[in-house]
């Protein structure tokens, strides 16, 4: 099985492949790694067509690279319905574009009351219909993760949860778009 990347846009790489022919073909799990030595995982998988005498065409698109930067190695693991694998050769992508810079939270004022607690981002470009969850912790203390939106709504989440934690320092983490911050503020 021949795998190619028929695409890299900004955001995505599409993964193609076709079969001649198949038996008993459960399914394709579809592995990348950023070495393309070891460390594959798992990232997808599509339903094989089980028996089929004819060719049949396959694609992946791979959604989750916006934090990833360099080469990107793809692999297809082919699965019979009792467990058998095989894999294809390993292709490699590499993401053009404008180097990955980290993003950076900044909660001020700090030290803060809570009375006018905000956060802001650089390098990330959240927009106030993406929501962020977040969660005060302490060494005495540990607040439920809330769901808000980014901007107004995530500033008032945080303002009443810095009201709430006892004075001292106080971590507040962030998770969005499966990355995770943390920002030590003093709570007065």
């Amino acid at each position: 099985m021949e795998v190619k990347v028929a695409s890299s846009t900004e955001g995505k790489n599409t993964l193609l492949w076709a079969t001649a022919k198949e038996w008993e073909n459960s399914h394709f799990e579809i592995e990348r790694s950023t070495n393309g030595i070891d460390g594959f995982e798992k990232i997808g998988e599509i339903t094989g067509m089980g028996w089929s005498s004819s060719v049949t065409a396959y694609s992946y698109d791979d959604r989750k690279i916006n934090s990833l930067s360099g080469n990107i190695y793809y692999r297809i693991k082919q699965v019979d319905f009792n467990g058998n694998s095989d894999y294809s050769q390993v292709v490699m992508v590499k993401l053009a574009g404008k180097p990955q810079t980290a993003s950076q939270w900044k909660a001020f004022p700090n030290p803060s009351t809570g009375s006018d607690s905000r956060i802001s981002v650089t390098n990330f470009g959240l927009s106030s219909a993406e929501y962020v969850y977040m969660r005060m912790i302490s060494s005495s203390f540990q607040s439920e993760p809330v769901r808000a939106r980014y901007g107004d709504d995530l500033d008032i989440e945080i303002s009443e949860a810095v009201r709430k934690a006892p004075r001292g320092i106080v971590i507040i983490e962030l998770v969005w778009d499966e990355k995770v911050s943390h920002l030590k503020i003093m709570k007065n």
